[in-house]
């Protein structure tokens, strides 16, 4: 049921949470507990999601750069060469 970092948080956001709210009535801490973790878990995702869109980028315009600049001791016939 735990299988990855994500959820692991969200259960300990979700611990955190119960602890926290456990002088409402009607045990709304459970209630409480279950959107924190909701809520964290999505964040958790996103932010996650956010973080491999930016490597991604980084990535692309690393090689895309390094396609572009001109390679010194190739031929300018050769694929990535300096052209006249």
């Amino acid at each position: 049921m735990i299988n990855d970092r994500f959820t692991v948080l969200a259960t300990a956001v979700a611990g955190t949470a119960a602890v926290a709210a456990y002088a409402l009535p009607l045990k709304m801490n459970i209630l409480v507990a279950v959107l924190a973790a909701v809520a964290a878990g999505l964040m958790f995702e996103e932010a996650d999601r956010q973080f491999k869109r930016f490597k991604l980028r980084q990535t692309a315009e690393a090689r895309l750069d390094e396609e572009l600049e001109p390679r010194e001791g190739r031929p300018p016939d050769e694929p990535g060469g300096p052209r006249p």
